[in-house]
């Protein structure tokens, strides 16, 4: 009755607040907020501009320094920091290309797309660190430094390491990025690279073996409950480097006044400087080279026969391995209009050279056990792509990209989307066909095989969105539809449905203010029909209420808050380690429970720190909190962090 109570409140106050607001979508923009410039990658074959960004991050980006939280607003992972992750909302991937398809590691794995090439002008340092109960240690520094206007070289680096509330849960993260920018001194030629090394080594416990022990308070301490795997872990190494070089030809205009700082004319209300001729770029060439090399491994001292279903290769140890090895140039060719490159044509030609092995230990008289490889497969892609975008005064930005693989594994596979901008308004759309990916084509191991003939995955989507950022509000709708899609099942092996899937997700965003006082709210609701092979929780929210004032003539940025994480109950995922997929189950139903953290959090210039207490109220309504089927989240848990940025 208390719980009904609780629960019948809640939802009272859910839908008095009928919009939310994310954690950085509509960002409060501070005084003393330091800002340098951030050419945040290589997008569609052209390079973004440099942005001024801040990089003394929000109160909130400091606060949820977890990964998928941060992402997902929602703590899906297998309760632990570090562990895989999976999505709690339908997202298609627009790109085409060669997927192998062990991603419940990717968010933890920095590659290209990831890297934000600092330009600050001086030295720009940042330290975080945070630590918490079991052990949870989290550390990121980053540095760049400028050596003259043509020169930019910088690292960032995080390691997690954290032990679990639960047996066999620890988690270790090791990821490193080298990262430069060289231009020459007219502005013509620009050359980018960076390196990422990344390395994580998880401890596989297979879940709780009776959720009843947890539910009912059985065991004086969660250690104590039993698990399903003694002896598993597995291991993820990713290393990869880019380099991305381009040469501008066009011309230069006459002698104009700008305003400083800008490229904009200068009005009456500037200050000005003289300038000399201004380079106009009309045509690029480009070339990309990049390569990555991923590396999959699962071991198991003792394999537990009612765990695994079957045993293929070596009953007494079980030693899989997956190794991907990827190559791919891309040589463009861009057309600008004006000087910002908002006007864009773009033609690009991409090979992607692909090689992926399997491998597992088989019996052998001499020495019990030796490793072979059990499968290997090399293939070669090309792709045609075309980019182009247009902005005006109506439309600040209108886009639209295509890309066909001509040859290749993935022949026939394409992908068209376009989309506008504008003052108020975001919409986008899209159309994909995608040859399913290669682990859910073929595998072998000492626990799974399977050799499938999927059809190719046909996808169509839309998406609009409102944008107000003087009422702080963001909201939208988005309508997906996917034909054949490729899933794990009951059994965890792929499966394909073979017909087509709807769903429908809308959300709010929305931060109210009064005084010092706000209440900042994030609601997404999503519709898939229940016998669908997509699982996903209808309601997702997150609800914070703080109060936020200066103390100490000032001189103290202070935030005293409660943050709510919910969801409404779902039968969510269960989890294979040995192939490191999330598969649909139907034996659990998890969710319905309100995760709230306490907290208090100060800023000194361009030191932050905080005091938080994770899931204050664990165990007030009962334990049923997971974060996947038969993986509980983690309980009640201090943390202090801080982090701090330097620039000089």
């Amino acid at each position: 009755m208390k719980r009904f109570s609780f629960l019948f409140s809640f939802f009272l106050f859910f839908t008095s607040v009928c919009s939310a607001q994310t954690k950085d979508s509509i960002p409060v923009l501070e005084n003393d907020t330091m800002r340098v410039s951030v050419l945040r990658g290589i997008e569609k074959f052209y390079i973004s501009r440099y942005d001024s960004v801040s990089m003394i991050r929000s109160m909130d980006s400091l606060l949820i320094y977890h990964p998928a939280i941060k992402m997902f607003n929602f703590n899906s992972t297998l309760g632990n920091i570090g562990s895989s992750v999976f999505s709690p909302f339908y997202k298609w991937d627009y790109s085409v290309g060669f997927r192998v398809g062990i991603d419940s590691r990717r968010i933890f794995i920095w590659e290209s797309s990831d890297i934000r090439f600092v330009n600050s002008h001086k030295r720009y340092s940042r330290v975080n660190y945070v630590n918490g109960s079991k052990k949870e240690n989290y550390i990121e520094v980053e540095h760049s430094q400028s050596f003259g206007k043509n020169l930019d070289i910088g690292f960032r680096y995080n390691r997690i390491n954290s032990l679990g509330y639960y047996t066999g849960q620890q988690t270790y993260l090791s990821r490193l990025n080298f990262y430069g920018r060289l231009s020459s001194r007219n502005s013509r030629y620009l050359l980018l690279f960076n390196v990422a090394l990344n390395s994580s080594k998880n401890q596989e416990n297979g879940g709780i073996t009776a959720d009843s022990l947890f539910e009912d308070d059985l065991v004086s301490n969660v250690k104590f409950l039993p698990v399903n795997l003694s002896g598993a872990q597995s291991q993820v190494k990713d290393n990869s480097f880019m380099v991305h070089q381009h040469y501008d030809f066009g011309k230069k205009v006459g002698s104009r006044q700008l305003a400083i700082g800008s490229e904009q004319p200068v009005d009456s209300m500037q200050k000005v400087v003289d300038s000399s001729l201004i380079f106009i770029p009309r045509f690029r060439i480009g070339h990309e080279l990049s390569f990555r090399k991923h590396f999959f491994l699962y071991t198991d001292g003792l394999p537990d026969t009612i765990f695994y279903s079957s045993i293929f290769l070596d009953s007494a140890s079980t030693h899989d391995s997956t190794g991907v090895q990827n190559l791919e140039n891309t040589v463009s060719f861009s057309f600008f209009g004006g000087r910002d490159y908002k006007n864009y044509l773009s033609f690009s030609v991409r090979h992607q050279l692909t090689q992926v092995n399997y491998g597992g230990n088989v019996p052998d008289t001499a020495d019990g056990s030796v490793f072979v490889q059990t499968d290997w497969f090399n293939n070669n892609n090309v792709f045609v792509q075309g980019n182009a975008g247009i902005s005006n005064k109506v439309f600040s930005k209108v886009w639209v990209d295509a890309a066909y693989c001509v040859a290749g594994y993935n022949a026939g596979d394409f992908s068209l989307s376009g989309g506008l901008q504008t003052t108020y308004f975001e919409a986008r759309a899209s159309a994909t066909l995608k040859e399913a990916d290669y682990f859910a084509q073929r595998y072998i191991s000492n626990h799974f095989e399977w050799t499938n003939n999927f059809s190719k995955v046909f996808n169509v989507g839309a998406e609009g969105t409102f944008v107000h950022q003087k009422w702080k509000l963001r909201a939208g709708a988005a309508y997906n539809l996917v034909n054949n899609m490729v899933y794990y099942a009951q059994d965890a092996k792929p499966a394909q449905y073979g017909g087509a899937i709807n769903s429908i997700k809308a959300f709010v965003q929305k931060r109210f203010t009064v005084g010092k006082f706000s209440l900042d709210n994030d609601v997404t609701y999503q519709y898939v029909k229940d016998y669908m092979p997509v699982r996903l929780p209808a309601v997702v929210l997150r609800s914070s209420f703080f109060f936020e004032d200066r103390l100490f003539k000032k001189a103290l940025h202070s935030r005293f808050g409660v943050d709510l994480y919910y969801n409404t109950a779902w039968n969510g995922y269960s989890y294979m380690p040995a192939t490191g997929q999330f598969y649909l189950q139907d034996g659990k139903r998890y969710g319905n429970y309100p995760y709230i953290d306490v907290y208090a959090a100060f800023r000194v210039k361009g030191a932050r720190f905080f005091f938080k207490l994770d899931h204050a109220f664990a165990g007030l309504l009962g334990n049923t909190y997971y974060g996947a089927a038969h993986y509980p989240l983690n309980g009640r848990t201090f943390k202090f962090g801080v982090d701090w940025t330097f620039l000089d």
